[in-house]
């Protein structure tokens, strides 16, 4: 944001009144977005930040986070490889997604709004390994010799 202030500067804005202003912005966004950290599911990623509305489907936050995970993910995989878990409470969210939606009648899309199931602009969100992917990496290290 140094780039931000160095232009209010020049616009005769106070440093002072610039902080201020970066701040509000950056707080802005913060309240407009979730971010996942994708780095418990895979330690080469990191943090992705979804801006987001109360309107906004679940499908798009699914979508957003699952192209940013490597192509050995399987499609249509969360809740099996792979969940979110808010970090602030540590709820999982476990009723959601392609198999959600078509297990109750929605259709292939879970296109509730993401208020509907609890999260809202601001949340952090672990992207966690799922009750298929645990079992795949406890066979991974079961036959690794000590």
């Amino acid at each position: 944001m140094a780039p931000v202030t160095r232009s209010l500067e020049r616009e005769h804005v106070s440093p002072e009144e610039a902080s201020e202003i970066v701040a509000s912005a950056r707080a802005e966004v913060d309240r407009t977005a979730v971010s996942v950290d994708l780095s418990t599911l895979d330690e080469n990623l990191g943090v992705i930040v979804v801006p987001v509305s109360e309107q906004s489907p679940v499908s798009h936050l699914l979508d957003s986070v699952y192209f940013s995970l490597p192509e050995t993910v399987p499609l249509q995989s969360y809740g099996r490889y792979w969940l979110l878990r808010r970090r602030s409470d540590e709820t999982e969210f476990k009723d959601i997604g392609s198999r959600w939606a078509a297990a109750n009648g929605y259709g292939t899309r879970d296109d509730r709004h993401l208020s509907e199931i609890g999260i809202v602009g601001g949340d952090e969100l672990d992207a966690i390994p799922g009750p298929r992917l645990r079992a795949i990496r406890r066979l991974r290290a079961a036959r690794t010799p000590a």
